[in-house]
């Protein structure tokens, strides 16, 4: 495993005649042993917005994600993934909740091309309903697939979130 990925952090803010917009950003990868290492981004913007009204409105968003990835041999590794956006609006009234755990597996069929299958649950909630339920991907990679005169990169995938009931 090569040495720890210089974390980048980022802090924004504006401000105009009506609105105040705070941003945040924080990514970083630290080794967790010899080969496995931890991966988290967090991004927060937060907005207010000035009203006539007696009430200001606030406007927020908050995305994690997490991976905790482990390779297991020169073909496999593995991932545990943990995925949360956080979403309120006061001006809409709208807020939203949707989080994810699951495990990825990804196999290297060749030096190119990777398939990673992912399994897990979901939770969302969203105009006051909570609801959990599955979640499944199928990804494919393809990495400087040489086609002749063309590189390929590809990243696809097909995720399913099923919420029974």
């Amino acid at each position: 495993m090569q040495g720890q990925t210089p974390s980048v952090y980022q802090l924004d803010f504006t401000k105009d005649y009506i609105s105040w917009v705070w941003s945040a950003n924080l990514q970083t990868i630290v080794p967790t042993g010899k080969q496995s290492r931890i991966s988290v981004n967090n991004q927060l913007r937060s907005s207010l917005f000035r009203q006539s009204s007696q009430k200001d409105n606030w406007r927020d968003e908050n995305t994690l994600e997490v991976y905790w990835q482990l390779p297991l041999s020169g073909r496999f590794s593995t991932r545990s993934i943990i995925e949360s956006r956080i979403f309120s609006d006061d001006n809409s009234g709208r807020k939203f909740n949707k989080h994810l755990l699951a495990q990825e597996l990804s196999w290297q069929v060749n030096p190119n091309i990777a398939l990673k299958p992912a399994a897990g649950m979901a939770l969302e909630e969203s105009f006051d309903t909570a609801d959990q339920g599955w979640y499944g991907k199928m990804g494919l990679e393809v990495f400087r697939l040489n086609m002749g005169e063309y590189l390929n990169y590809t990243d696809a995938s097909s995720v399913i979130r099923a919420f029974p009931g």
